[in-house]
């Protein structure tokens, strides 16, 4: 029995752990996401975009 409960409580130490794990991933995915709405960001992404609808072309038609 003594067995028993030492097995859950390794089991129960490892599931935390990977729930903490899986928290602070998410935790620091959300903060990375705020920061994506930055305006400094938001204004790179535009230029960015209008960037690449720009086709140079320099031959002749």
């Amino acid at each position: 029995m003594k067995q028993q409960e030492i097995e859950n409580k390794m089991y129960m130490a490892w599931e935390k752990s990977l729930a903490d794990i899986d928290f602070y991933r998410l935790l620091k995915e959300a903060e990375a996401n705020k920061l994506k709405l930055a305006p400094q960001f938001l204004e790179l992404k535009f230029i960015e975009s209008i960037v690449a609808d720009k086709k140079m072309s320099f031959e002749e038609k």
